[in-house]
């Protein structure tokens, strides 16, 4: 495991968690402190993308079969329980068809800006639209050839990215905020709303990096990689902490997260990260603490416990926090973790090659 690379996922995670709480705390806090903490989402799609290439570099044990699998139960089961808890709980007065949107997962309304849409009922389950389309993309690519999986999925995200904005726009833009010039309500003009989104150019990014990785490791010293994230981290607390074009998006947040990834994926390449138990946690609830937090919030304020709205901000905020946590912990023991599990179990070989030692048959003694 890559420890550096699984300790900033739960970072992010973490970051997206205290974006939304910090709406308890007072103006003078919340945005000079946590406003840039959304960044955790970009942050999240650049580490998708290393990933995805670093986990299917075996084309042998990554069919196509087994990549749609794998993924489909590591994503779906915890969103899927989290919106049924959400839809007897807080979401009472909303329809089936809103669920079902929500569980898909699609934005709340193609009319509103990119690149949310108007988010997902469920808020931070919107960029969950824009991963599968990715998985969908890097699929395809390494059906066509696996070698080259990255490449081709960078091609497949660029050029339609570019093809579909310059036709309805009659020019491309890298901004996630660009707007796609039609009026159309149909499910192919919402497909290619999201189609035509610059987001994508994060996980682009993400799988050059691991390719750069992958190839040159071996080449980067113990100084270049802590030089390296030094530098990043630098820039990238310089750039949070200056508010410096705040928004999603490869020249907004993306930028910065830029930074911070590669020192922190040059680091890794070059130096052994020790295992911190209190990370590894941290990263393995990460997608659960992501996907629930949102209910989580829903839930206690709907509820009061324990006179929680008469508390004070900072009470509110370490509250809301703490119940994210041990939530996404339930959620990752009991049906994030399990079902990954089924999902390894049912997508692997049901038949496995019989060791030849074993296969042959002893000659019976004459």
């Amino acid at each position: 495991m890559y420890y550096g690379i699984h300790y900033l996922r739960g970072i992010a995670a973490l970051m997206v968690v205290m974006h939304h709480c910090a709406k308890y705390l007072p103006e003078s806090i919340r945005a000079p402190i946590f406003g840039g903490a959304a960044s955790g989402v970009d942050i999240f799609f650049m580490i998708s993308g290393f990933i995805i290439v670093v986990a299917t570099q075996k084309a042998e044990a990554n069919t196509t079969a087994r990549f749609i699998g794998r993924r489909v139960f590591r994503i779906y089961p915890a969103l899927a329980f989290c919106m049924l808890v959400g839809f007897a709980t807080i979401y009472t007065d909303r329809s089936w068809l809103d669920i079902g949107r929500a569980i898909a997962p699609l934005p709340i309304d193609y009319t509103m800006n990119a690149p949310a849409f108007g988010y997902n009922l469920m808020g931070p389950a919107w960029t969950l639209t824009y991963e599968i389309m990715f998985y969908s993309f890097f699929c395809l690519a390494m059906s066509i050839n696996h070698k080259h999986r990255a490449l081709i999925a960078a091609l497949i995200m660029s050029i339609q990215c570019f093809a579909i904005q310059t036709y309805f726009n009659g020019e491309f833009s890298f901004s996630a905020y660009t707007q796609l010039k039609t009026d159309g309500a149909s499910p192919i003009y919402s497909y290619l709303k999201n189609a035509s989104s610059p987001m994508f150019f994060e996980f682009i990014y993400g799988m050059l990096i691991a390719e750069l990785f992958l190839r040159y490791k071996h080449l980067i010293s113990k100084k270049i990689g802590w030089a390296a994230l030094l530098f990043g981290s630098s820039v990238y607390l310089w750039l949070y902490a200056s508010q410096s074009t705040p928004g999603f998006g490869i020249t907004y947040f993306g930028m910065w997260s830029a930074f911070l990834f590669a020192g922190v994926c040059i680091y890794q390449a070059a130096n052994k990260t020790s295992r911190f138990a209190p990370l590894v946690f941290l990263g393995n609830i990460s997608y659960s603490i992501y996907i629930s937090h949102y209910v989580v919030m829903g839930v206690v304020e709907k509820n009061n416990p324990l006179q929680f709205s008469s508390w004070g901000s900072l009470s509110q905020f370490a509250f809301v926090i703490f119940a994210c946590i041990i939530t996404g912990t339930f959620v990752h023991l009991v049906i994030e973790k399990p079902f990954i599990k089924i999902g390894k179990a049912i997508t692997d070989p049901a038949v496995r090659p019989i060791p030849q030692a074993r296969a042959e048959v002893t000659p019976q003694k004459r």
